[in-house]
């Protein structure tokens, strides 16, 4: 057993270089990492303003009497598509089979020129939508519906490409609480960050100095409604 561990050590090393190098390269390519590579070795990646991208996942008329707290649902989206649109933060829509289920509902405001995208799969992630994407988008913000369905499929479809999801929980429902509660053990546990909408947007402007706080600070000084979190 001795002289296996001691044949094994060598490869334990390289592994643990690899790794170290992997952590390193990845601060080095997000300035936001760069203060140690602490967050690049956990695999997290921040919301910035420059490189998120925010999906808005059919939030269509047809869902309005079926799920639960979606007057709520829509208004925090609302919130954080006003955020994107103040900083620059490209925004997608999707609409699943609008000829039955209607179009985006008017309460999110979407800013004139949004993509809004018709498609038949679960997952967002469409070829018209990733041809959306830039490299330096690094990170998606989730918000929509269902939980359990075509944002879960989204959340799989953007972890298996390499970019990090942040899934505002308190702006992602399901006609049912349990779809909606096992939905999000099963995102995270696949790897996406779950979020809330405030941590979302005071993790765009980073602090009080950014140019457009006071803006951003309008739009969060009354706070946000009740979007069912407590039954999960």
């Amino acid at each position: 057993r001795a002289v296996q561990l001691a044949a094994s050590l060598p490869r334990v090393q390289l592994q643990q270089t690899k790794m170290l190098h992997g952590s390193v390269a990845a601060a080095a390519a997000n300035p936001f990492l760069q203060s140690g590579g602490g967050l690049a070795a956990r695999h997290y990646t921040p919301v910035h303003e420059k490189e998120s991208v925010l999906f808005v996942c059919d939030l269509q008329e047809k869902f309005r009497k079926a799920i639960p707290q979606f007057e709520e649902i829509c208004e925090i989206s609302r919130r954080l598509v006003k955020t994107a649109e103040l900083l620059n933060v490209p925004i997608i829509c999707t609409e699943q089979y609008p000829e039955g289920l209607g179009n985006t509902v008017a309460d999110i405001e979407l800013p004139k020129g949004t993509p809004v995208i018709n498609k038949s799969t679960f997952s967002m992630c469409t070829p018209p939508v990733m041809e959306l994407l830039k490299p330096q988008h690094k990170s998606v913000i989730l918000v929509g519906i269902e939980a359990h369905v075509c944002c879960f499929h989204t959340t799989l479809a953007l972890l298996d490409r390499g970019i990090a999801v942040h899934v505002v929980v308190d702006a992602v429902a399901s006609r049912s609480v349990h779809d909606r509660k096992y939905a999000f053990a099963q995102m995270e546990r696949a790897g996406a960050i779950l979020t809330t909408s405030e941590n979302v947007i005071f993790g765009l402007v980073k602090g009080r100095d950014h140019a457009k706080f006071k803006d951003i600070l309008n739009i969060v000084k009354t706070r946000g409604p009740d979007a069912g979190l407590s039954k999960l």
